[in-house]
């Protein structure tokens, strides 16, 4: 009987499907970057190389090469402005393959019907709005998962204001 339940709750555990949900990595640029560089160093570059992309500041930058910790990138994608960042900065690395879902020129609506969001619906997080500067997670507000920007920027959505 007990090799029965064993076998059971093995069975069962292969049967519940997977998903996987990757958090982006942030990092921060080393010297400050004036507004007109294109190459420059990070403390980091996990998962970067051609097709990635960061965003800093409220500024996107599509990765053309890395080489050591030193990026070299297209300023100012997607509508933003290439700005000048001071040292120290954090700076979110988007790997290419999260680039297509996590930039997004409109922010995250809430679940038809109930509200909220569910994090396990999207395989990266945060989502980032480049055209507002909105960097937006999935986070529990009064046992309610919701929608929160991490800019100070107020959102509301039907009944639900977020931060």
């Amino acid at each position: 009987m007990k090799r029965f339940v064993l076998g059971l709750l093995v069975a069962l555990s292969l049967a519940v499907p997977a998903s996987a949900q990757t958090f982006l990595v942030t990092t921060t640029n080393t010297p400050a970057i004036s507004s007109t560089q294109t190459t420059f160093a990070l403390a980091a570059v996990t998962g970067l190389g051609a097709g990635a992309a960061i965003f800093v500041d409220r500024e996107l930058m599509t990765v053309r090469s890395v080489s050591g910790l030193n990026v070299t990138v297209n300023r100012g994608q997607s509508g933003t402005v290439a700005n000048s960042h001071t040292a120290g900065r954090t700076v979110i690395l988007i790997p290419a393959a999260a680039v297509p879902t996590v930039i997004s020129s409109v922010d995250p609506a809430p679940i038809a019907g109930v509200g909220g969001c569910s994090p396990t619906s999207y395989q990266y997080l945060p989502i980032i709005n480049p055209t507002s500067g909105d960097v937006w997670l999935c986070r529990w507000v009064s046992n309610v998962r919701v929608w929160a920007a991490t800019n100070d920027t107020l959102k509301t959505y039907g009944s639900l204001i977020v931060q």
